[in-house]
């Protein structure tokens, strides 16, 4: 019956109807744990409802401890688009009656999950809109709100999900002033107390497997010691030091935090500092033997901790605005934190201390203060020079067989710099850390002619090419060796746009295309180039010129023509295509929404990228199955962009979606495993494919009765991105593993 009420409601609105469908949920209510699902009756019926009858299905929700439905209710609360002080107080009610049920029942795992996954919902939505509530409303979550603090740190310590709740509720309530004058609150001393003596938190800081768990635990003691710096004590501190890396990662960032605010409080840090797994066999050596002293050279300690390789990839491929809010940076939680390493490099350098500078050149430890030398954030760049001047200064009483030259190096950049804590070029910082590396190795092929041109002139002039057309246009029997050594410089130094001009004014992108092209390159030279326009692409202002100025689209299209054991090349080529293409016009939030300005990329040359898919599917068969399922996503991401691109499907093309659609459907049902989203490609493929050309219900039936593919998640995808024509094929009898009963029934039930 109520399914039946649900179709009526949705087709009329009839408001006798909806009075009789609410009658029938609350009565319900208390006979029934209700399924939530996206056609659950009591969220068809709370969009109608008042706040007194809310409050009415809230209190007997409570009482008969129905989870599931209080969650509905939760969900329905934090869909309003305005917040006034009605909405603030039920949903302060509405949590406080979640967290009640949940500290005092039993539930199966999916249905604690889902009530984690909204609560957490419902408190981010608090803290986004600022909610403040008044001492009055506060009083009555108190109680219910120590008794779930201490329930989730006793029963649900090694979930990440319930630690991150945890924290989202100490940074909603504990901020509030008011809050923390009602007596009786669970203080954050306790909870923090709690959290350090509990008997699992030496195993989940230790275990190395465990990073959410670790993860979502450092985040709470960093929240409770930034909101209660008096909380800090020594023995925290040693625990943060043997679960620190030194990378990048958001883990090491938060614990890097926590040490801050330590030291900030007057706890002091061991010296010399170690971290990981040598902080480990140092304590436990002092431990054990009860000695302070350490009988190796501090600057010989701290380079042993340090992976040469690690940090030479970390200088290499540092980000340019490490520091900054809005870091286009895809990974860079491998790489090693120079706000970490660049303050203790100044410590071990002091005037007085005895420092094995060639040991220190060699592991790459200047390397990385060069390359800070590039950075866009002042204060990171200050420390990279007051480094480097340490250096300088250590290399006078140094003694080792490359003194003279890496002296003579350091008098180039000192000269070189006109301007304080000036800010280089990536490409220059880059080529003096490869000058660097070749100069402690005098057998190094590149060793005669780059130090030919270190010696040239007494500075070295930013605004120019370092040796590239030297060594581009070689003639010499070692040319291809240097031209692999200057086609990985320039990989290494693209990453911002007074990069791409120093190239441009070279004409570096002609040279590359027309030796990618020739006889002479092999396969890694030509991955080489690719990696430099895939680098380039993703640089507005190159990918707006390389595409209009260098014809870019008519070069990748030539690939499209490659024989098919070039299938290789083809694919970083469709790469370069989707980054130029996906590649942000502008980056304030306020142009973001904006279709006009989303892409840099301008409208007339979607036509041309069409036909490069287009190619590339006639001839699909051909690849292997990665490069398939990218050819495939390729074309229906730049079909799905017609809002700003235009309609460029200006002929039939249904026969290349459905193409696209059975393609992707033999590899869902094939046994490779690929590191894509194949779903979320599918779903798109769908309703493209529906919304151009056919009716939904015929689409053919070896798609809709395939069981590899993955329907459930395919409906959230679609609901995701309104995808409603996806949504209608739920209603075809050939689908058979549809996960909502509901829906089901109400299917049945319209037959």
């Amino acid at each position: 019956m109520v399914p039946r009420l649900m179709e009526i409601v949705d087709k009329d609105g009839n408001e006798d109807i909806i009075d009789l469908l609410k009658r029938v949920v609350v009565e319900s209510l208390s006979e029934v744990d209700l399924n939530v699902d996206i056609n659950s009756p009591l969220k068809c019926v709370l969009p109608f409802m008042d706040y007194s009858e809310k409050r009415s299905v809230l209190d007997t929700l409570k009482n008969n401890k129905n989870i599931n439905g209080l969650m509905e209710l939760l969900s329905n609360q934090i869909q309003t688009n305005m917040v006034d002080d009605e909405v603030k107080k039920f949903l302060l009610e509405s949590i406080n009656a979640s967290i009640t049920v949940l500290t005092n029942s039993k539930f199966e795992a999916d249905s604690f999950k889902h009530s984690i996954d909204v609560l957490t919902q419902a408190l981010k939505f608090c803290i986004k809109h600022k909610m403040k509530w008044s001492t009055k409303l506060l009083t009555p979550i108190v109680q219910p709100l120590k008794e779930f603090f201490i329930w989730l740190l006793k029963k649900k310590y090694k979930e990440s999900t319930s630690m991150s709740l945890l924290n989202d509720f100490i940074s909603l309530f504990y901020s509030s002033k008011k809050f923390l004058k009602i007596t009786n609150i669970l203080e954050l001393k306790e909870t923090y107390q709690m959290m350090t003596s509990h008997s699992k938190f030496m195993q989940v800081m230790l275990t190395k497997d465990m990073i959410k768990e670790r993860g979502s635990i450092v985040q709470l003691l960093l929240t409770i010691c930034k909101s209660h710096p008096d909380v800090c004590n020594q023995s925290l501190m040693s625990v943060m030091f043997v679960c620190y890396e030194a990378t990048m990662s958001q883990i090491d960032q938060n614990i890097l935090n926590v040490i801050q605010i330590h030291e900030a409080n007057n706890f002091t840090v061991s010296s010399p500092i170690c971290w990981g797994d040598v902080a480990m066999q140092q304590y436990m050596k002092r431990n054990e033997n009860n000695e302070t002293l350490l009988h190796e050279n501090p600057s010989t300690h701290l380079i042993n901790q340090l992976d040469v390789k690690k940090l030479l990839k970390t200088a290499f491929e540092l980000p340019l605005d490490i520091k900054e809010e809005n870091s286009q940076a895809t990974d860079i939680s491998s790489l090693y934190d120079p706000t970490f390493l660049l303050p203790l490099f100044s410590t071990v350098l002091q005037p007085g201390c005895d420092v094995d500078m060639r040991y220190f050149i060699d592991s790459g430890c200047v390397s990385l203060a060069i390359a800070c030398l590039s950075l866009y954030n002042d204060d990171v760049r200050t420390a990279a020079y007051n480094v480097i001047a340490l250096v300088n200064d250590q290399l006078e009483n140094s003694r080792f067989k490359e003194r003279s030259q890496v002296m003579y190096l350091f008098m180039l950049i000192k000269n070189s710099i006109d301007e304080e804590y000036k800010r280089w070029p990536t490409l220059w910082s880059i080529f003096v850390i490869r000058y660097l590396y070749i100069l402690l190795k005098p057998d190094h092929p590149m060793y005669s002619t780059v130090n030919r041109f270190i010696l040239q002139k007494p500075v070295m002039n930013m605004r120019e090419f370092p040796l590239f057309l030297p060594l581009f246009n070689s003639s010499t029997m070692q040319q291809h060796t240097e031209r692999t050594w200057m086609l990985k410089l320039l990989r290494n130094g693209l990453k911002d746009q007074h990069d791409y001009y120093l190239y441009k004014k070279l004409h570096v992108f002609e040279l590359l295309m027309a030796y990618h092209d020739s006889a002479e390159s092999d396969s890694n030279v030509k991955d080489l180039i690719l990696d430099v326009f895939q680098i380039a692409c993703s640089i507005k202002v190159a990918a707006y010129d390389l595409v209009k100025t260098y014809t870019l689209l008519s070069w990748i299209h030539k690939g499209a023509l490659l024989p098919v054991k070039q299938y290789k090349e083809f694919y970083k080529m469709l790469h370069i295509l989707r980054t130029s293409f996906s590649t942000p016009q502008v980056n304030s939030e306020e142009n973001e929404s904006s279709e006009e300005n989303k892409y840099v990329i301008p409208r007339m040359f979607a036509y041309e990228a069409s036909l490069i898919c287009l190619h590339a599917l006639q001839n699909i068969s051909e690849f292997s199955t990665e490069v398939q399922f990218y050819i495939c996503s390729v074309y229906i991401w730049i079909s799905n962009i017609s809002s700003y691109f235009g309609d460029i499907l200006t002929w039939d093309h249904s026969s290349m979606l459905l193409l696209s659609l059975n393609t992707l459907e033999k590899i869902f049902s094939s046994e490779e495993k690929l590191n894509f989203d194949i779903d979320e490609v599918f779903a798109s493929a769908l309703s493209l494919y529906i919304k151009r050309f056919f009716n939904q219900l015929e689409v053919s039936n070896e798609i809709l009765t395939n069981q590899s593919i993955s329907w459930k998640k395919i409906y959230t995808i679609a609901k995701k991105n309104d995808y409603n024509l996806v949504l209608k094929l739920y209603e075809h009898e050939n689908i058979e593993n549809l996960s909502n009963k509901l829906l089901r029934l109400q299917m049945l039930e319209s037959k």
